[in-house]
């Protein structure tokens, strides 16, 4: 997944914070399988600066998000103007599970 953000122009990876939990299944749960199931979430911040000609919506596209995810985010109060040189950033985080042995 990083790798792809590294292919996108000009975006930043500002932060990365990868977490891993083990949980041992109970209750029912635990009848049907006593397997762990691992949960990994990876939390990421990426930034971009403004380049001429550039609009929120295909900025959005290179973060994978939405303009007004990318607008909220940002504060930008109308979508339709943002300023070459400025700073965007993007936070979303994504979780998995997976169980652990057979």
């Amino acid at each position: 997944m990083l790798d792809a953000f590294k292919q996108v122009k000009d975006v930043g990876i500002e932060s990365l914070q990868l977490t891993s939990k083990v949980y041992k299944p109970f209750g029912n749960e635990a009848a049907m399988n006593d397997n762990p199931v691992l949960v990994q979430s990876l939390s990421y911040k990426l930034s971009y600066k403004v380049s001429s000609g550039d609009n929120l919506i295909n900025i959005a596209k290179k973060f994978g998000t939405t303009a007004n995810e990318l607008a909220k985010q940002n504060k930008i109060q109308n979508p339709n103007h943002i300023e070459e040189g400025q700073k965007l950033t993007y936070s979303n985080s994504i979780m998995g599970k997976s169980r652990v042995g057979n």
